[in-house]
């Protein structure tokens, strides 16, 4: 049986109580802060969502939902000046509000889900940028252990001929540099050489096991998340002992997630769609084949966007269900301003929720990525730097020579 809405005042109290330590009067001051919890919910379950599932059709209703809840408040504030001691303690402290509903992050991050569900239904290999990368790509395809053993072998060789020459003429600095470029160029070498080669062949297994098993009817699912803080001072206000102020800290989570069946567009065949080898895909081929174009994707989403726009355009849309969930954590200290001690702190938590069923793909927006470069995207940056450090400099030095 679904939950009931409701809406209720919470009403709280806190007390301050000034003590005078020499003739021992005592004056005391109640505040009445207050907050108003609830729970709106819309939408529910379709009647017939059996039926809906068995014809493969979307068995989700649209839903929203938005709640709070309060705790009361714990600990206590203590200020002593001259004589006099203030305490405060209660079950609430002034100034409990909390910021206004946004669904722009979540919109945000539904573009990103979006992304990583369309990317999902693709096998990853993409023959245009595969052909496009090496000339001997096809040979590498058919020989896969062969050919990583002769990249391998061309490197150690090219590292004894820089030794050889340091030990035959005696080390110069130009054979310094030449052994250090050549470990960089060693690292580079694997990470964009040895490794995509691998997953080349892993992803093309994947596209032919597709191409034999695959169903009339693709389903696709992505979720994405989000975390951000905030603070804000929401209640200064005069004591019987000097000024207090409330301090909200906010914590706020936002997932989303997307998921729903497609079907390939007529003239489109599931090999093509499979191998990353359609129309479509001549844009974000063109960008895989870019030089720099990986790096450029370490710090935007280019390469996400063109992709997902590019799997977009070759399928027809069965159903969508999008998911977004709002959850904040809003914690309120009360402490005075200045020379006093302890704190009060009270909670507040809120869920926002809101699902539809959009009849397009949300696809993402070009931006800035906001993920910090992980460990491996690091040591390719610095690699890269070094290499093309050395790069400059054994050309400054031919010039010189020359």
């Amino acid at each position: 049986m679904p939950r009931a809405n409701y809406t209720t005042l919470n009403q709280f109290e806190f007390t301050q109580t000034l003590y005078h330590s020499i003739n021992g009067g005592t004056q005391t001051l109640r505040g009445y802060p207050s907050y108003i919890s609830h729970r709106n919910a819309a939408g529910g379950t379709l009647p017939n969502w059996r039926d809906r599932i068995e014809r493969g059709m979307s068995a989700t209703n649209v839903y929203t939902l938005s709640m709070s809840k309060v705790s009361q408040a714990s600990g206590s504030m203590t200020r002593r000046q001259g004589a006099y001691t203030l305490t405060i303690s209660g079950n609430g402290v002034p100034g409990l509000s909390v910021p206004s509903i946004s669904w722009s992050e979540a919109d945000r991050l539904t573009g990103i889900a979006t992304s990583k569900a369309l990317s999902r239904l693709r096998s990853g290999f993409s023959a245009g940028t595969f052909l496009g990368e090496s000339k001997q790509a096809l040979r590498m395809l058919r020989q896969p252990a062969m050919s990583l053993r002769k990249l391998t072998d061309q490197t150690i060789d090219r590292m004894k001929v820089y030794q050889y020459e340091a030990i035959r003429r005696g080390m110069r600095p130009q054979d310094v540099r030449n052994l250090g470029k050549a470990l960089p160029d060693l690292y580079l070498e694997f990470q964009f050489g040895a490794k995509p080669l691998g997953a080349d062949i892993a992803n093309a297994y994947d596209a032919a096991t597709r191409v034999a098993n695959s169903p009339s009817r693709m389903l696709f699912s992505g979720t994405a998340r989000g975390i951000s803080s905030s603070s804000l001072n929401v209640h200064s206000g005069n004591t019987l002992l000097g000024r207090a102020d409330t301090l909200r800290v906010s914590n706020v989570e936002t997932s989303v997630r997307v998921k729903g069946a497609a079907t390939l567009k007529l003239g489109f065949g599931m090999p093509a769609f499979a191998a990353g080898s359609t129309i479509p895909d001549f844009v974000p081929t063109l960008w895989n084949l870019m030089p720099w174009s990986f790096l450029i994707d370490y710090f935007t989403n280019i390469g996400r966007c063109l992709e997902a726009r590019a799997t977009s355009q070759l399928l027809n849309v069965a159903w969508i269900t999008s998911s977004q969930k709002i959850t904040g954590n809003h914690k309120f200290t009360r402490t005075f301003a200045s020379d006093g001690s302890g704190a009060m702190n009270q909670n507040i938590t809120t869920i926002n929720f809101r699902r539809t069923n959009p009849s397009a793909f949300q696809l993402p927006a070009f931006g800035v990525s906001d993920k910090p470069l992980s460990t491996s995207q690091g040591l390719n940056i610095a690699a890269l730097a070094v290499s093309r450090a050395f790069d400059l400099r054994l050309a400054k030095d031919i010039r010189y020579d020359d």
